[in-house]
């Protein structure tokens, strides 16, 4: 049997190579994020193009299954066509199949060399604007010390009999290989982690190329069900892109397997370099998808529409309609096309309202279903005007059109954030209501219908000075406010003055009618926001309530 302590360095050097994989993907994401998903909006319809972004988004991010869920998200907002979708996703894996040819070049002094790039981070040596770069230095150098651990551990039980029987089966019967291949590296949720263990594994001279082979292919079939079982709720769009991907790998798996019985001597050429040859298969296998992958995404995604065709609810999935790119180059342009889109998470924020009070009258599921939907579509609409504007900061901007931009961020970041009380809180204090089988009485729900229509009228307001930026409309914006902020202590008056009485209905709903109460208040501080920029600016608005002590 092997020996436990190799066994336990085998594992701690998988599990680093995992983690380490994983933290140089999420570093990429955090320092290039944004610029990638901004390169993947100027795909259009271009298979071409697309193959190639996902090349490059996968060797970015160190993940071909990552590189797909980022491709699929864009197919599922319609940013993306079904072709194209299916091309990056084709490319993908070749990004990260160059990343295995690149770490597969370790040297004794690299990883040394990017660990202390790691330290220099920590110890704050280097500049701000170098960290993360550094950072994500320090992340290569873990998954190169993680492999110089694999292949020490892995020199120690490659020729134990028990290993060595499996890996002949395995060579024996490579349909049992790509099985086994596959649920690891679906297990690892790493095709690249995968592939560099098994070099590590050839490197040791326990695996022939018939075995290198299978454990190739299968890993390649494996990291083609990861984002499958990541967007198992997925609309259309997103199985369709998916499934072509897993077809495409599956396909091209079984030519492989009939090409290396028919010409088994082209391993041959990779005599005495097991090791070279599990990477360089893994890149042939995935430029061949990329390639071949141009001409059949169409026909692939056509007959895919077929069996998934987009239902009512892909049909009716929320869309950015004024974000254009192009117009960045002029931020004037940029900034209305914001605009124009903030309008309409302000329409569904009014929708929402509207909906929340048919919901505590009659609690029904058509109008929570509609609310959990429009709260969807606030928080899509908010973050694409957000990562546009992100993106139109890189450009030289003046003051006036930064303020703007600042503006537009704030007033659709509160807008969600009355979203998010009305799905959050008013929503389940609707399901509590009726839960509890309890009504508000008369005067209760006339004042809750007068708060409401109050704060509605704030949002109509609100939405005017967006666009007017009038001074006297901020300031009756802010007046409101205190209006709101007087008709809750009133409410909360009479509210008692009901309870002393012992109105039975105002005593069985009393916790709901106040938590209603505060969190309409809550709501019309949100939507107040939008007037303080301008207030301040103009010095119209005093910094702070309090009277000076003498």
């Amino acid at each position: 049997m092997f020996q436990n302590t190799g066994l336990i360095s085998l594992i701690a050097g998988i599990v680093l190579l995992v983690w380490s994989i994983r933290f140089i993907r999420d570093q990429m994401l955090l320092t290039f994020g944004d610029r990638l998903r901004g390169i993947l909006r100027r795909v259009g319809q271009s298979s071409l193009l697309a193959s190639l972004m996902g090349v490059m988004i996968a060797a970015a991010l160190q993940s071909g299954a990552a590189a797909s869920l980022i491709v699929t998200a864009f197919a599922e907002r319609g940013f993306l066509s079904s072709v194209a979708a299916v091309s990056a996703v084709f490319g993908a894996d070749l990004g990260s199949a160059l990343m295995v040819q690149l770490l597969s070049l370790r040297s004794a002094v690299l990883a040394p060399a990017l660990l202390s790039i790691g330290g220099a981070v920590a110890l704050g040596l280097l500049r701000d604007n170098a960290k993360p770069y550094g950072t994500i230095a320090f992340g290569f150098g873990l998954v190169l010390l993680a492999l110089s651990i694999i292949g020490v551990s892995l020199s120690g039980i490659a020729y134990e009999p028990l290993f060595i029987a499996v890996l002949e089966r395995i060579g024996s019967e490579p349909l049992i290989g790509m099985a086994i291949a596959a649920l690891i590296t679906l297990a690892l949720h790493s095709s690249v982690a995968m592939i560099l263990a098994l070099s590590a594994l050839a490197a040791t001279g326990a695996l022939d190329s018939a075995a290198c082979l299978a454990l190739v292919l299968g890993a390649n079939i494996g990291s083609s069900l990861i984002p499958l079982m990541l967007s198992a709720r997925a609309g259309a769009p997103t199985r369709r892109v998916l499934t072509a991907n897993l077809l495409g790998r599956i396909g091209m798996a079984a030519i492989f397997l009939i090409g290396a019985t028919v010409t088994p001597h082209i391993f041959d050429l990779w005599t005495g370099q097991a090791a070279r040859l599990v990477v360089d298969v893994h890149l042939i296998f995935n430029l061949t998808i990329a390639l071949v992958g141009l001409p059949i995404a169409r026909p692939l995604a056509a007959m895919l529409e077929k069996i998934w065709p987009d239902s009512e609810n892909d049909e009716s999935r929320i869309r950015v309609q004024h974000l254009d790119e192009l117009a960045l180059k002029t931020p004037s342009l940029a900034l209305v096309a914001a605009a124009r889109e903030a309008l309409r998470v302000a329409d569904r924020v009014e929708r929402m309202l509207e909906a929340a009070m048919r919901y505590f009258k009659n609690h029904d599921k058509q109008s929570e279903k509609e609310l959990k939907t429009l709260d969807d579509e606030v928080d899509f609409l908010q973050e694409e005007i957000k990562l546009y504007l992100v993106r139109l900061g890189g450009h030289h901007l003046e003051d006036e059109d930064r303020n703007r931009a600042f503006e537009l961020i704030l007033f659709t970041t509160n807008l969600e954030h009355a979203g998010d009380i009305i799905d959050k809180s008013l929503v389940p204090l609707a399901r509590k209501q009726a839960r509890l089988g309890v009504r508000f009485s008369e005067d209760g729900w006339r004042e809750i219908k007068q708060m409401h229509a109050a704060v509605s009228a704030q949002l109509q307001l609100a939405m005017t000075l967006f666009f007017s930026r009038d001074l006297d409309q901020a300031r009756h914006l802010v007046a409101a406010k205190d209006d709101i902020r007087e008709r809750e202590r009133s409410a909360m008056r009479s509210h008692l003055d009901r309870l002393e009485r012992g109105t039975p209905e105002t005593i069985a709903t009393s916790a709901l009618h106040l938590d209603i109460l505060r969190d309409l208040k809550r709501i019309s501080a949100h939507l107040t926001a939008i007037a303080y920029p301008l207030l301040e600016r103009s010095d119209q608005i005093l910094t702070t309530r309090l009277r000076a002590v003498k």
